[in-house]
Parts: structure tokens; sequence; C-alpha cells
């Protein structure tokens, strides 16, 4: 069974990072793209506090993602 725990996102974020991976969002990365982006989006639809929860915390670790 996948664990789609904020464990394990902030595990896989924390191992991005270190690989030197620039997160962007979508619009950034249209006008000016990095080699290595990772491009973030949140689907709020059913679990709205989940996705608040991941965005403060990709925000605490200095990370930006969209919503949609």
């Amino acid at each position: 069974m996948p664990d789609f725990t904020f464990h394990t996102l902030r595990l896989l974020l924390t191992v991005l990072k270190e690989q030197q991976y620039t997160f962007q969002t979508f619009s950034g990365f249209l006008k000016d793209p990095a080699l290595r982006a990772i491009i973030l989006r949140h689907d709020v639809d059913a679990r709205k506090l989940n996705s608040l929860h991941a965005a403060q915390m990709e925000a605490e670790m200095g990370i930006t993602g969209i919503t949609g």
C-alpha cells in the first residue's frame, strides 16, 4: 500500500531539494524554466485541510507550489 503521509511528503521534498531540483510555479516555469524543475500542484477538492497542511509545510521548507 502506498504511503501518502506528510512524513513521506517531507522526505520526498527534502531529497529533491538535496538533489538540487528547483521548485517553480507553472507560470514561473513557462517564463523561465529551470533545467531540473519540480512543479507542485495541490488538489483541494476533497481534503482542504490536508492541502493547507502540505502548503504550510512546503512554505516552511522554502518551496513554492500552486493550488488548483
